[in-house]
């Protein structure tokens, strides 16, 4: 029996922004992941500099590089099920419920599933296992499937029905 990958429980972290360290948020964002069924696995706080945020986040351009490394920021690591994508619709709400903001000081920030989010991890989450805590592009992809389920057989066969049906060539399948 697969299971459902929407129903089960996964990681996702939350970085605090400058400007939100600065507003002392922390505490009642806690409280908006708890109410939305996130448990808070592990806090860290960590002061980058220039050079640190260039190599951890997408943005290079001057400005952002002085609002990153102004102060600390917070990074909360929180597991629920389906974690990952909870918070990322509850960021708008959340970012709205802290008040006004700009596109950069904007008080939290989430990862992109994939390279993102292992990358920003690794620098915030030093003392966890990468493997055990991250995502992938394929997030969704997690379910657990009996032993004796042959996938790759399984995939064989639909990408052959899917080549025959494409070039309206209708073969026995065996």
């Amino acid at each position: 029996m697969l299971h459902n990958p929407i129903d089960q429980m996964e990681y996702t972290f939350v970085i605090i922004k400058p400007d939100g360290v600065e507003k002392q948020i922390e505490s009642k964002l806690l409280s908006i992941l708890s109410e939305f069924g996130m448990k808070p696995v592990l806090c860290n706080q960590i002061k980058l500099s220039k050079s640190d945020v260039k190599n951890t986040f997408i943005h290079s351009h001057e400005a952002f590089l002085n609002y990153m490394s102004r102060s600390h920021l917070t990074a909360i690591l929180v597991s629920g099920e389906n974690a990952f994508q909870r918070l990322r619709l509850l960021k708008p709400q959340i970012r709205k419920f802290f008040g006004d903001m700009d596109d950069m000081e904007n008080f939290i920030h989430t990862p992109e599933a994939g390279n993102e989010y292992d990358l920003q991890f690794r620098t915030f989450f030093t003392e966890l296992s990468s493997v055990k805590h991250s995502l992938y592009a394929d997030m969704y992809v997690k379910a657990h499937l009996p032993d004796d389920i042959d996938l790759l057989g399984r995939i064989r066969i639909l990408l052959r029905h899917r080549f025959h049906q494409f070039h309206n060539q209708w073969y026995p399948l065996t």
